[in-house]
This record gives C-alpha cells, sequence and structure tokens, in this order.
C-alpha cells in the first residue's frame, strides 16, 4: 500500500511539474505531453482486445494531443525563450 501510494505521488508530481511547465510554454512541458500520449497510446492498443470502444477512444485522444502539440504553431510557441520576469 506504501509504494502504491508513494507511485501517486510522484505521478502528480510529475503531473504538475508539466502543468507548470505549460502554463509558462516551456519546452520540458511541451515533450513531457508527448511523452505521456505516447504512452497513453500504447495503453490504449492493450485495451483494444478487452475493451474496444475505450481502447479506441483513449487512442484517438492521445494520438490528437500528439498531433497538436507537433503542430508548427505550437511548436514555435514553446521554442521561444520565456521572457525572465520575477514570478510574483
Amino acid at each position: 500500500m506504501f509504494l502504491a501510494s508513494v507511485c501517486c505521488f510522484l505521478a502528480a508530481w510529475i503531473a504538475a511539474i508539466t502543468a507548470q511547465d505549460l502554463w509558462k510554454f516551456r519546452r520540458r512541458g511541451r515533450l513531457l505531453i508527448l511523452a505521456a500520449a505516447i504512452f497513453f497510446f500504447l495503453f490504449a492498443v492493450y485495451l483494444l482486445r478487452a475493451a474496444f470502444w475505450t481502447g479506441f477512444t483513449i487512442a484517438v485522444c492521445s494520438a490528437a494531443i500528439a498531433l497538436y502539440f507537433q503542430s508548427p504553431r505550437i511548436r514555435a510557441a514553446f521554442q521561444s525563450e520565456p521572457s525572465n520576469q520575477k514570478d510574483s
């Protein structure tokens, strides 16, 4: 039970860091989202045999997220350096 709690805490920590990086348009946030989309897609492919429509829905959503974050306009927004203003 302790190990499951630690794993859930680490997943929440990674999600929080990713959200903060996405909010600030950092490149690391975009790459973490792409990695998560790939893992969700692989999980969806695994689910296709047991629960076809659930796996299909997850696969389509994760592919759409990956394609969105690979679009030129979004890539350009994350490639530019964020301003060095201090957080208030």
